[in-house]
């Protein structure tokens, strides 16, 4: 692969990690489409674009939402039992949702995306009253739930959990850098069983693909995986010093960008 398609690589990674520090997110808002453009403008096979940009986007994200993970948690911004209650939502969900994206086509997949990752845009663009953190931690069956449905939706579409699970911390009554945190170390394990499960998935395949392994395209995982982590760190120390309607609106005009990028 020509060197430029290498450097193109290395800024998504700075981009995704940077986001996925600041956000919580996994980084895959900015990484699924960016790689998506790339792979389509390298002559990759289109009938798996998004497979590898979504593929790509969790394996190398793993690494970046760990990275992320323990910088919030050192700033106390991971609330534990919440995720420990929504940790084997979080795994089934992340298996079942690879499974399906295998059998869907990926021009679907691409629009899908889009218009979701717009939908939620509008709404962290929204004016909203912070919560104070005196509240009630939802039951173990809720958190189940609403952990398998998320990050089976996010495995699908390679975006982690972390930006669904982080409105969900402050619709139950989180501050925001807390929500933040918290879906930081859910992303971290969304992307390590749907990265597992895509790998298993594109090798069962038999699908040849120049640079990749099952549907992980070795190259840009690598440029990410190598520079993500320093970024996210930069991120997570702006959360806790940021005012939080700024990072809300940062959030949401990131995810409208990436839509229409997708869409159009």
């Amino acid at each position: 692969m020509e060197w430029y398609w290498i450097v193109s690589f290395v800024a998504v990674g700075l981009g995704a990690g940077l986001l996925s520090g600041l956000l919580g997110i996994s980084g895959g808002v900015i990484a699924v489409p960016s790689l998506l453009f790339i792979f389509r403008a390298a002559g990759l096979p289109p009938e798996h674009l998004m497979h590898l940009a979504v593929a790509t986007s969790l394996s190398s994200m793993t690494f970046n939402s760990f990275s992320s993970m323990m910088a919030h948690h050192k700033r106390g911004g991971v609330v534990w039992d919440a995720c420990l209650k929504m940790l084997p939502g979080l795994v089934l969900g992340s298996m079942l949702g690879a499974t399906v994206a295998g059998f869907l086509p990926s021009g679907f997949l691409e629009v899908f995306f889009g218009f979701f990752e717009c939908v939620l845009g509008l709404y962290f663009l929204r004016a909203f009253k912070q919560k104070t953190d005196n509240h009630p931690l939802p039951s173990f069956f809720i958190l189940f739930g609403a952990a398998f449905l998320i990050s089976g939706f996010a495995t699908i579409l390679g975006i982690g959990g972390g930006l669904l699970i982080a409105p969900l911390m402050v619709f139950v009554g989180f501050q925001m850098k807390k929500a933040v945190g918290t879906a930081a170390a859910s992303s971290f394990v969304v992307c390590l069983i749907g990265a597992i499960s895509y790998l298993v998935l594109g090798l069962k395949s038999g699908a040849e693909i120049p640079d990749a392994i099952g549907y992980i395209q070795f190259p840009a995982f690598l440029s990410i995986v190598l520079t993500a982590p320093f970024a996210a760190i930069l991120g997570a120390h702006l959360t806790h010093v940021m005012p939080v309607m700024l990072v809300r609106r940062i959030f949401g005009l990131a995810l409208i960008f990436a839509g229409l990028l997708v869409i159009l």
